[in-house]
C-alpha cells in the first residue's frame, strides 16, 4: 500500500510540475505574442462611411461621414447644437461656423473657380465678405440693410466704393 500512495504521489508531482512548465511556456508565448504585435510597424485600417464621437455620458458630440461626392465633419456643443461644419466635396468645400443659438457666423467656402470668407451677425445677415474669383477680387463692409463699403479690383479697373445708409453710392475712387 505504502508503494502505490509513494508511486501515486511521484505521479502527481510530475503531472503537476508538468502542468506549472505547460502554464509557463504559455504565459511566456503569449507575453511574446503581445509584444510582437504592439511593435508591428504596418499600417492598420479602420473602414467605415461615418465614424460618430460621444462624450462619456454617450451623447453625440460630432460625426464623420462620406457623402455622395465627398466627406463631412459635424461637431457639436454640450447642448447637441451644430457649431462647426467642415464640408469637402468634388465641387465645393466649406467651413462654417455657428454661435450658440446654432446662427452661422462664419462661413468659409470655395469651388473650382471662387472662393469667400462671410463674416455675418447675430441676424445671420453678412457684415463683411471677402470675395475672390479668377475675374476680380472684393472686400465688401455691410451696414444693416446695405453695402456700406466696397474695395473691388477687377481686371480692367479697381475702386473704393463708399454708400450711405440708404446705399446710395456717397464716393467713389478709381486706381485706373
Amino acid at each position: 500500500m505504502q508503494t502505490t500512495f509513494a508511486t501515486r504521489l511521484a505521479r502527481l508531482e510530475r503531472s503537476r510540475r508538468r502542468s506549472r512548465l505547460l502554464a509557463t511556456t504559455l504565459a511566456c508565448g503569449a507575453g511574446a505574442f503581445l509584444l510582437l504585435g504592439m511593435g508591428r510597424t504596418g499600417p492598420d485600417v479602420v473602414r467605415t462611411t461615418e465614424l460618430l464621437l460621444v462624450d462619456g455620458t454617450g451623447a453625440l458630440r460630432g460625426a464623420w461621414r462620406s457623402t455622395e461626392t465627398g466627406s463631412e465633419l459635424v461637431l457639436l456643443d454640450a447642448r447637441g447644437e451644430e457649431r462647426m461644419t467642415l464640408v469637402v466635396a468634388d465641387d465645393d468645400q466649406g467651413l462654417y461656423m455657428n454661435d450658440a443659438r446654432g446662427t452661422e457666423r462664419v462661413a468659409l467656402v470655395g469651388n473650382p473657380a471662387d472662393i469667400g470668407l462671410f463674416l455675418q451677425d447675430a441676424g445671420g445677415h453678412d457684415r463683411a465678405v471677402l470675395a475672390a474669383s479668377p475675374a476680380d477680387l472684393g472686400l465688401y463692409l455691410r451696414g444693416e440693410e446695405s453695402k456700406r463699403a466696397s474695395l473691388v479690383v477687377e481686371p480692367e479697373s479697381q475702386g473704393l466704393y463708399v454708400s450711405d445708409a440708404s446705399g446710395e453710392e456717397r464716393s467713389f475712387t478709381s486706381g485706373d
